[in-house]
């Protein structure tokens, strides 16, 4: 399973628009263990205007068959609220019309 996110002001490394190619950060892999588990320890994923706070995941299988997923919760709405800092960033990253 491979996931990255974007940092506190929007980029993501390794991207050539962002001048981030060949930087490896808030990005990582791991095969899973024979339970089909695999661990991340991240930080709390920045955002950038029109997108909610995500986290991208792709998932691999031994075929070669590759699946492509965001994860986007309301967990990560929460996360700010309960330590103390509420942001307007994350209302702001709410599609127009957004209704939970």
């Amino acid at each position: 399973m491979e996931i990255w996110h974007c940092d506190a002001t929007g980029l993501y490394s390794d991207v050539a628009q962002n001048n981030t190619r060949n930087q490896e950060f808030l990005r990582g892999y791991q095969i899973a263990d024979e339970n089909g588990i695999v661990n991340f320890t991240t930080i709390y994923p920045g955002w950038y205007m029109g997108r909610a706070v995500h986290i991208h995941f792709k998932v691999r299988t031994y075929s070669g068959d590759t699946r492509l997923d965001e994860f986007t919760s309301v967990l990560l709405r929460r996360i700010p609220e309960r330590h103390g800092f509420r942001s307007v960033a994350l209302q702001r990253a709410r599609p127009a019309g957004h209704v939970e």
